[in-house]
């Protein structure tokens, strides 16, 4: 579901059902759905939610969704499940029966004058937000040291990173926040977490390039690429200290995920060459 719908956005609906089979990890709706809701507290139905910075690279998703009167008063109601979208069926993210204190299944039945509201949180972590060592093998010039790390970024909403990876993992290139890969000139720099760093699309020291098609995603690999892409003779021209993932938030792009070379690792494109740049793979789990 998360090639399909990304992070943000799976537990946008409540679900809730009358069925009593135990849930299990290989189900994807509820055993007799009834009900299901993007209505939050407040009435509003555009999707509503929180999100919550916990710890670097680690964000808490929180919705609230309630059910009117209409809709479950009177009802007995045994289970509920969350899901990305508003169609009934095997769509669910999440699926459980509702329980008492001691962890027992129960019946719940709201009266004819009495809403049920459901409150669910998520935690999407981000690695490495440490900086880690790693080696590029650059075709005719040789391998060529750095760094790798995740970071939140400075500009816009400051969550670069949870916006790169949701749009990463569903393979959407479309504004307003597709994901952009760029290669960047400048001075030495050590890549962590809380470092904010953006890069002037304007800039001739940066060459930024929309990721306009993913590779189609192999259903149970959890993991999503995005293609090579290469620049030109006539791009990129200048001496390269690394190549960044990130979102626009124009006219910059707000790097989320990191490949710098070391002091003394960098390298110096002219018009003569070509520079491809492979694969970037993303992982989910559990």
């Amino acid at each position: 579901m998360i090639a399909q719908h990304g992070f943000v956005a799976l537990n946008n609906y409540a679900v809730v059902g009358t069925g009593s089979t135990p849930p299990a990890a290989t189900q994807t709706g509820l055993a007799n759905e009834v009900r299901r809701t993007i209505r939050d507290e407040t009435g509003n139905t555009s999707g509503t939610r929180t999100i919550t910075r916990v710890s670097d690279g680690a964000y808490e998703i929180r919705v609230v969704r309630e059910f009117t009167e209409a809709e479950v008063g009177n009802t007995n109601l045994t289970e509920w499940g969350f899901s990305p979208v508003s169609t009934s069926g095997n769509n669910l993210m999440s699926r459980e029966l509702f329980r008492d204190g001691n962890g027992n299944p129960v019946v719940i039945t709201p009266a004819s004058d009495q809403r049920l509201r459901l409150i669910y949180k998520i935690l999407v972590s981000i690695t490495p937000v440490t900086a880690t060592a790693h080696s590029i093998t650059i075709d005719g010039i040789g391998t060529r040291t750095g760094f790798v790390c995740v970071s939140r970024g400075g500009l816009c909403d400051g969550t670069a990173d949870l916006t790169t990876v949701d749009n990463f993992a569903r393979g959407n290139g479309a504004w307003p926040y597709p994901v952009r890969m760029a290669l960047f000139s400048g001075a030495s720099f050590v890549p962590e977490y809380t470092t904010y760093m953006s890069l002037h699309t304007g800039s001739s020291s940066v060459a930024a390039k929309n990721v306009s098609a993913f590779v189609p995603y192999t259903p149970g690999s959890r993991t999503r690429l995005i293609p090579a892409m290469t620049w030109g003779s006539n791009e990129a021209n200048f001496t390269i200290r690394g190549a960044v993932l990130g979102v626009p938030c124009d006219p910059y792009i707000i790097p989320s995920f990191y490949v710098v070379f070391s002091d003394g690792q960098e390298f110096t494109k002219t018009n003569l060459y070509k520079l491809t740049i492979g694969e970037w793979t993303l992982t989910w789990g559990p």
